[in-house]
């Protein structure tokens, strides 16, 4: 029975010891209802999108540093295949500002947007953006 209002109680960030008993259920809990709701972690589009950065990562990796080494001359499909993945890392981008990711104290995904790119710019978005920086 009270889970449920324990689960509220962590989301809302309340730490403190309550002098009243449920003083917290005075104050106005709504959760956050958007038009596009952040993406989930194991949603179908995401596990996707991971098996697609990890072909693009994978090609990076490996194939880039010997076309660089060995070959002389582009073709212009592997042009467009390369460009196309500089477009895959620019989406990474949009894709992660709109992914949830989970609170490490509370471990409970963190849906808030502004929140979700607070944690992003202070962990990956540097890397992705150099990542996607099209040399």
């Amino acid at each position: 029975m009270f889970d449920g209002i324990k689960q509220k109680q962590i989301k809302m960030g309340i730490t403190q010891n309550l002098t009243e008993p449920y003083k917290f259920l005075t104050m106005q809990y709504e959760k956050q209802k958007y038009k596009y709701p952040p993406l989930k972690q194991d949603g179908a589009f995401k596990i996707f999108w991971n098996f697609v950065l990890l072909v693009a990562i994978g090609y990076t990796i490996t194939i880039m540093p010997y076309k660089i080494s060995f070959v002389d001359g582009d073709s212009t499909l592997s042009m467009y295949w390369e460009m196309f993945l500089d477009l895959v890392f620019l989406i990474d981008i949009f894709v992660s500002f709109a992914s949830e990711y989970d609170d490490p104290v509370t471990t409970l995904p963190v849906s808030d947007y502004n929140l979700i790119a607070k944690n992003y710019i202070a962990t990956w978005f540097v890397m992705d953006l150099i990542a996607w920086f099209p040399f």
